[in-house]
């Protein structure tokens, strides 16, 4: 299951990157209505891969190890500068 999680995760953080990616090269191409979109969903994306890390995987990660200060902790404060970034 460990694995299925980091698969889903990993993919769903290159499908962030691409789009993230799309947006720049139409800011690049002064295609603002196309930047507007990619961004739109960027955020979209990029919060839902933040819900589904803070709402699934930090917490059944704390449960198992222990460990509720840690890294998890850390990801929720670097989310939560990305999502002051965003908005």
């Amino acid at each position: 299951m460990a694995e299925t999680i980091s698969s889903f995760l990993t993919a769903d953080h290159r499908a962030c990157d691409e789009e993230f990616a799309q947006m720049e090269n139409a800011v690049a191409s002064d295609n603002w209505d196309l930047a507007q979109e990619k961004f739109n969903k960027f955020t979209t994306d990029l919060m839902h891969h933040f819900n589904m890390e803070e709402q699934v995987m930090f917490p059944t990660f704390e449960e198992r190890t222990g460990m509720v200060g840690g890294p998890t902790s850390m990801m929720r404060m670097e989310h939560e500068q990305m999502r002051s970034v965003v908005e």
